[in-house]
């Protein structure tokens, strides 16, 4: 048995410097507290838990021109951003963490400890650098001798010289390019511009290049950062440590001993009737249920969080919130969007974050259409920054997700074009004046007044009337043809 806060054991100096014979049960129920305040714990077994997750090298390039500032507040603060909050989005995910100029320096190891790599991934320090250059042949050469099936690397460069390289066939490359296509000028340690030999400005940009290495490219402003272009990783393995709580049972004798304490004995048995009495309904563990269930969230294990989450027997807003949240994390977005969707507030910040998570749900299903407008409804509670480039980023899928689509010919049209003409041409009489021997439908557009009402009867697609705006409102959406809108 171990205590997960000893602190507390330094009330029994006060307590035994208060200690008189007459009171020895209520200085006992004193003591059974303290016991209680210190968490006794039975140490379980270390297990190591199989994750299905991603495993994930990150490569973040520190060469002098990742100091510009065309990409504020400059490309290597940016690209650090950015790596942080892939690290927050995906936090069953086993990251490794290089950076690189020349010579590759590995800042972290692979690891789950998310917080191990947000501290390594903040005491990189510029003014530490001293090489200027970039290098991605050591880079790849280095990333190769790692002992993993797979290596997914995922690069935050804004590009070097030599780009004629050869990547190991083990290597999945995924680019983040780190600069503007108009760059930027650089300056030295004294604020000065730095200029080439022949006296002008020396301007980094990005280099096009980049797309040739990379089996997906990114700019810095469309960067998914859920990861789901790279694939999940099979038998991940994180170690676990369980705990049998047992502070439970030294608070209910001292509670007992305090009540015996100050209650004669004929109300003592009366106190005891409640406890007696009292059926055992699953909602009087619903406080255990709900600390396991966070427990368990925080570390990762969403699946152990759920079942704990299912068991609570007084639903309330954030169980279920965080039930929903759980779903979101192993993949299950239709359960989390129907637990989302039967979420209900009146706090403006609840609704807000409601909205938010039922956009992130729909854009996950690549209902994107659906997802811009929880987006908008959500940014009408108050202005986010991260609300504003998911919507950013869905307005561009949907403009892909249209333009991938091929466009169809109307049916009528399809029906003018055909060489037999149109269906009514065909079920017309032999004696008709609109009908020929060939059936090609010659005299359907003559120039008697009552053919010509009949072509326009038969293709309802060349009438000629205004259009509402209802109609233009579809147009912009793409639902209609706005040559043939009816």
């Amino acid at each position: 048995m171990s205590l997960l806060y000893p602190q507390f054991l330094i009330l029994f100096l006060a307590l035994f410097w208060l200690f008189t014979k007459r009171s020895w049960m209520l200085y006992l129920s004193l003591a059974l507290m303290i016991v209680a305040l210190s968490r006794p714990v039975l140490t379980e077994q270390k297990v190591d838990e199989t994750l299905d997750a991603k495993e994930i090298i990150i490569a973040l390039d520190v060469s002098y021109s990742m100091r510009a500032d065309d990409i504020k507040p400059t490309r290597l603060d940016y690209a650090k951003e950015l790596i942080e909050q892939i690290l927050q989005n995906n936090k069953n995910d086993k990251y490794s963490l290089f950076a690189f100029t020349t010579n590759p320096l590995i800042l972290s190891p692979a690891t789950t400890d998310h917080k191990l790599l947000l501290a390594a991934l903040h005491s990189l320090k510029v003014d530490n650098i001293l090489t200027h250059g970039t290098d991605f042949k050591t880079l790849f050469e280095r990333i190769s001798k790692i002992k993993t099936p797979v290596k997914n690397l995922l690069l935050f460069t804004d590009g070097g010289d030599d780009l004629h390289i050869n990547i190991p066939k083990d290597i999945q490359v995924f680019v983040v390019g780190m600069a503007s296509s108009h760059g930027s000028t650089l300056e030295d340690t004294y604020g000065k511009k730095i200029k080439d030999s022949e006296g002008n400005l020396v301007i980094s940009r990005l280099n096009p290049k980049l797309k040739t290495i990379a089996e997906i490219y990114m700019p810095y402003d469309e960067v998914d950062l859920s990861l789901d272009f790279i694939g999940k990783s099979e038998g991940i393995q994180k170690e676990k440590i369980g705990y049998k709580e047992l502070f439970l049972l030294p608070l209910i004798l001292a509670t007992a001993l305090f009540l015996f304490y100050f209650i004669s004995i004929p109300k003592k048995i009366l106190a005891l009737i409640p406890f007696l009495t009292l059926s055992a309904d699953a909602s009087m563990l619903d406080w255990y249920y709900i600390s396991v269930a966070n427990e368990s969230y925080h570390e990762g294990s969403y699946k152990r969080a759920i079942q704990n989450f299912k068991k609570i027997e007084h639903k309330t807003m954030q169980s279920q919130m965080n039930l929903a949240n759980s779903y979101y994390q192993v993949g299950n977005f239709k359960k989390a969007k129907s637990l989302y969707a039967s979420l209900s507030s009146s706090n403006p910040k609840l609704k807000k974050t409601i909205l938010y998570k039922l956009g992130n749900c729909s854009a996950k299903l690549k209902e994107y259409d659906r997802a811009k407008r929880y987006y908008q409804k959500s940014l009408a509670f108050g202005n986010d920054k991260d609300i504003v480039y998911n919507l950013k980023l869905i307005a561009h899928k949907i403009q892909k997700q249209r333009r991938d689509f091929p466009t169809f010919k109307s049916e009528d049209k399809a029906k003018d074009n055909t060489p037999q003409g149109s269906k009514k041409q065909k079920s017309e009489p032999k004696g008709s004046k609109n009908s020929t021997k060939s059936g090609v439908g010659s005299k359907a557009f003559g120039q008697s007044s009552k053919t010509k009402s009949s072509s326009k009867k038969s293709h309802p697609s060349k009438l000629t009337r205004p259009m509402g705006f209802k109609a233009y409102e579809l147009i912009n959406k793409g639902y209609i043809s706005e040559k043939n809108p009816w």
